[in-house]
Parts: structure tokens; sequence; C-alpha cells
């Protein structure tokens, strides 16, 4: 647990929901059929949890659900 609580807390909440943000807008565009800002706005979430601590627990498992659902949509 000491791994996921690393670093200074309020950054990452404040990361975290950024990252609800640009999720939203993703899903947002996607739906709105723009797939050129859809696929932007994922590309920003990815790019938000790259700049943080690689280290960090909860860092890797957001990235990787990040990937996952890049994977997904092709």
């Amino acid at each position: 647990m000491a791994k996921i609580h690393a670093g200074n807390p309020k950054e990452l909440a404040t990361v975290a929901l950024r990252s609800v943000l640009f999720e939203a807008l993703e899903l947002h565009w996607g739906r709105a059929g723009d797939s050129a800002q859809a696929r932007h706005w994922a590309e920003e979430t990815e790019k938000l949890w790259l700049a943080e601590d690689q280290s960090n627990e909860f860092v890797k498992l957001k990235l990787g659900r990040v990937r996952a659902a890049a994977a997904k949509r092709g």
C-alpha cells in the first residue's frame, strides 16, 4: 500500500482527476463521430500517466488500463 501513496498524494489526485476528464472527452468525441479528437484525448491521457513516477503501483495500473483500451480500439 505504501507504493500506491508514495510521492505527493495531492499531485496524484490531480492527475487522476485530469485523467477522468480526458477519458470523458475521448468518449464524447468518439460518440460524436470525431475519431481524430477521440484519439487526441486518448493520447493526452496516456501522456498524463507517462509523466508520472513509473515505480508507483497506481500509476502502473492506470497506464496499463489506458494502453489496454487503446489496443482494443485498434
